[in-house]
């Protein structure tokens, strides 16, 4: 696991976008200043697995749900659901 996946995603400049109307969603991507989000799981105690892309790659995380919806720019539903990057044609 990466060693921005046990702190905090960061955030500099999007102090502006801090009003967001969206409660994020599992499947939802969400944009901080750094780092592109894809939402995988909320648990019941406000916490938000992800999978984060940033300029050294893809990683795992975990957040504050009150974070992303503070600090992050809702961007929309992902076009893909993660369970189909392990279907496999020809299957065997």
């Amino acid at each position: 696991m990466s060693e921005v996946a046990n702190n905090k995603i960061q955030t500099n400049s999007l102090d502006n976008n801090k009003i967001q109307a969206k409660k994020p969603e599992v499947g939802d991507v969400w944009r901080s200043d750094a780092h592109t989000i894809y939402i995988v799981r909320i648990t019941k105690s406000g916490f938000i697995h992800n999978i984060f892309c940033d300029a050294q790659g893809f990683h795992t995380g975990r957040t504050e749900l009150d974070f992303i919806q503070t600090y992050c720019k809702y961007l929309g539903k992902s076009k893909v659901n993660i369970k189909e990057l392990f279907d496999v044609e020809n299957a065997k």
